[in-house]
């Protein structure tokens, strides 16, 4: 357990800082991509001709513009919405402590959740929490074993591809939900 605590934390350590690192970029980047984007949009709709369609070409991309700030305003207010609160970010990195140190000591949880229930059901209370006990389990370890790897390989593919921010994507990827 203590082992695994650590290894965890050496992870946390090494991740923590080039995930803000690659935060930083992407909200750094952000307004120059979403130019660019901007930028062709216009080029494609005066190389098309389709400025009599939409309207006026100035109209057009004056169109696409206030759309392109629109996703800019919520895409910034999305990643400031899901970074500015610290208490679940520190629940994410807490969770699984807790979660492990409740199933090192599963007994003692039993025993105390099983003070709460009247004495004449405590037997039907035990058999419940013994038929729920291994599909819990189970479903948990899946689900963390299915995050943990879709995030891996998400944060791979894209720093081979060349993602300047693989790292946030990866783990945006295997976050669960």
């Amino acid at each position: 357990m203590v082992a695994l605590v650590v290894v965890a934390g050496w992870a946390l350590a090494d991740a923590v800082p080039r995930l803000a690192h690659d935060v930083q970029r992407f909200v750094e980047a952000a307004p120059g991509a979403i130019r660019t984007l901007q930028a062709w949009v216009r080029g494609q709709i005066e190389s098309r001709g389709w400025g009599g369609m939409v309207g006026s070409a100035g109209s057009a991309t004056d169109q696409a513009a206030a759309v392109l700030d629109k996703l800019r305003e919520a895409v910034l207010g999305l990643l400031g919405g899901v970074f500015s609160n610290l208490g679940q970010l520190a629940g994410v990195v807490l969770l699984p402590v807790l979660a492990l140190y409740l199933l090192a000591d599963a007994d003692a949880v039993q025993s105390s959740a099983l003070r709460f229930v009247p004495k004449e059901f405590r037997p039907q209370a035990m058999r419940f929490f013994r038929a729920v006990d291994p599909a819990l389990r189970a479903y948990v370890r899946g689900q963390s074993l299915v995050c943990l790897i879709m995030g891996t390989v998400m944060a791979i593919v894209l720093q081979l591809l060349g993602f300047p921010v693989a790292l946030l994507l990866g783990v945006v990827v295997g976050s669960p939900r």
